[in-house]
């Protein structure tokens, strides 16, 4: 019994880690700054982090929560039963979320605002210098863009026995990595003719499936995966990445599309921004000196791609407003303009950046010591201060696959060599 009862605390400890938690979160809540300080906090007991996460989003369900309530029925104490019932109580009545509050819905979200257009070849670019009164007029809705997606594109299920064929073909060498269902659409919906060949591989060790849509954009063939948010954790960027090296062999390129939050004064919504450097700022070691960033960068000066993006002939090709620089890239969002000027302080690498997103680092570490390039293209969704709102994400992820697709299309001959 004291073996049932130490597993099953270790158990308990193991599901309240932050690395456990904050993906779990991440899937269905935007969690403020104050909110992630509060999780992380080392000090906090096992009951502690119970009840904030009470506070933050009691809800039934399977995953995660449905394996704390069952280590809880199984521990055989009294407290976690009582605990357990504190739960269900809480979930059978969940908190609302405040329309002020700093937190996003995330998945298929339904914001609010202005009429949909179609995704796949924009007439006009979309970008607004102003926030958080930037006009909501002619923004593309998350229902437009999931209507658009449903109504339009055509996938056929592969054959167990193609996997292989598919999977390894030597062309297949870019993929391109989405997180939320707007990122997803968008780059879905840049498929020249709408196909995609839909490949079902299955990680024997984990237990997990991942799903690679085939298509091509232009005469490059790409492979579309869907991950979790984030850098690390459950189906994160850095897990799908490794997935993806494993089960598509001659992959080249990787790209994280989708959307990203902006360095206030440095840029617009709406506004594509390509990483020169993905720096991360994970690994940290902080004194009473200040911060030193152990993290790894991936600049990309000397990539062929990354100078043909960055010639003066091609930007003028395109209709988006292109940004070039520094990424910072961290398992957590930022929606605080004290964090934002707390980063440039102490972090040599956030003066030249000019955003912010949560998985371009995951994929610079699963492609350390590969021959795999790796960079962030995402559109400006926001300006990661307490004005977040999620209403030009699909306007964003937008503008980035259509700039990406349409560079890659351009650039055939880097992708052929």
């Amino acid at each position: 019994m004291d073996v049932v009862l130490r597993r099953c605390h270790t158990d308990l400890r193991e599901l309240l880690n932050p690395d456990n938690i904050i993906p779990y979160l991440n899937r269905r809540i935007l969690l403020t700054p104050e909110e992630w300080q509060k999780l992380i906090i080392p000090t906090m007991t096992l009951f502690d982090k119970v009840d904030f996460i009470i506070s933050v989003l009691p809800r039934k369900g399977e995953g995660w929560w449905g394996k704390f309530l069952s280590c809880l029925e199984n521990s055989g104490l009294e407290e976690h039963a009582q605990l357990k019932e504190k739960l269900e109580q809480a979930a059978a009545q969940p908190k609302e979320l405040k329309p002020t509050a700093e937190r996003s819905l995330q998945g298929v979200d339904k914001s609010t605002g202005g009429h949909g257009e179609s995704c796949s070849s924009p007439t006009s670019r979309q970008r607004s210098s102003d926030y958080p009164d930037a006009p909501d007029k002619g923004l593309i809705t998350c229902e437009s863009l999931e209507k658009e997606y449903n109504d339009n594109i055509q996938v056929k299920e592969a054959e167990k026995a193609e996997l292989d064929q598919i999977l390894k073909e030597p062309k297949l060498e870019v993929l391109i990595q989405t997180v939320n269902n707007n990122e997803f659409y968008a780059a879905m919906l840049q498929l020249e003719n709408y196909r995609a060949s839909k490949c079902t591989v299955h990680d024997q060790i984990c237990g997990s499936y991942s799903y690679y849509f085939i298509g091509h954009w232009g005469e490059v063939k790409v492979a579309i995966v869907q991950t979790g948010m984030g850098n690390n954790g459950a189906y994160g960027s850095w897990y799908e990445t490794k997935k993806a090296m494993h089960f598509i062999p001659n992959l080249r390129y990787i790209f994280a599309v989708g959307v990203c939050g902006g360095m206030k004064g440095k840029v617009a919504l709406g506004d594509v921004v390509v990483s020169k450097v993905i720096a991360g700022y994970t690994d940290l070691k902080i004194t009473d000196k200040g911060w030193a960033n152990r993290s790894l960068k991936n600049v990309l000066t000397e990539d062929n791609f990354y100078q043909f993006l960055s010639k003066a002939e091609t930007q003028r090709e395109v209709q988006e407003k292109l940004i070039f620089g520094t990424v910072l890239s961290a398992p957590w969002l930022i929606a605080s303009i004290d964090m934002q000027k707390q980063l440039i302080e102490e972090l040599p690498e956030a003066k030249d950046a000019v955003a912010f997103e949560m998985e371009g680092y995951g994929i610079v570490q699963a492609c350390y010591g590969k021959f795999i390039n790796c960079m962030v293209v995402k559109g400006v969704s926001d300006l990661a201060d307490k004005n977040k709102k999620d209403n030009w994400q699909p306007t964003a992820a937008k503008n980035a696959t259509h700039y990406l697709k349409e560079m890659v299309k351009k650039a055939k001959h880097i992708f052929e060599t």
